[in-house]
């Protein structure tokens, strides 16, 4: 046998495996997405509040579907007065709003990401989990408050920054001319 058909033969059989690893993966991967999926079949109903337009509305429905989460879509021009009752709760009218059993998850406040929401929505409707309490509009517009006093932080601090900088120069520059004026001044 050659060196070039070894050679051909080597990668033949390099490509087969590859082929055959890449495959047993898929169905790994497959067959662990079925399984979730059965286990999500058993989750409590989940409400998602969406608007048309919204691109991450698109990604947490699709990433739903694909994980076998049931919901029921309320797009809210659709449910407008439940929209502003929601909202009113929450505190916040940003899409997606997801609901379970009368509590809220909402976007950039109670996740970042859609796997993040994903696993929130798998977590709070779990029909193991017990509910929350009767003071749910209070805990959402406290969590919301956090949400936006975090914000606000942030964004005094990013208007704040020039502000020290100019302070920092202008005392960079006083301290300069006190120390010229006493050398000057010992010179005398």
């Amino acid at each position: 046998m050659t060196t070039k058909t070894k050679t051909k033969t080597k990668d033949k059989l390099s490509k087969a495996l590859k082929s055959k690893f890449i495959d047993e993966l898929k169905d790994k991967k497959e067959t662990d997405r079925l399984e979730r999926v059965e286990a999500n079949s058993k989750l409590k109903e989940v409400i998602v509040y969406t608007q048309s337009t919204c691109p991450f509305c698109k990604q947490l429905k699709e990433q739903m579907d694909t994980e076998g989460i049931k919901y029921i879509e309320k797009e809210w021009t659709e449910y407008p007065a439940e929209w502003a009752q929601v909202s009113e709760i929450t505190q916040l009218g940003v899409f997606p709003t997801i609901e379970i059993d009368r509590e809220f998850l909402v976007p950039r406040r109670d996740f970042q990401q859609v796997p993040q929401g994903i696993q929130r929505i798998i977590a709070m409707a779990n029909p193991e989990r017990l509910s929350g309490s009767n003071e749910i509009k209070l805990l959402e517009q406290f969590k919301t408050l956090n949400y936006n006093m975090s914000n606000a932080f942030q964004q005094l601090g990013k208007t704040l920054q020039p502000l020290q900088t100019f302070v920092q120069n202008i005392q960079k520059e006083l301290d300069e001319e006190e120390k010229a004026e006493k050398e000057i001044k010992e010179k005398k």
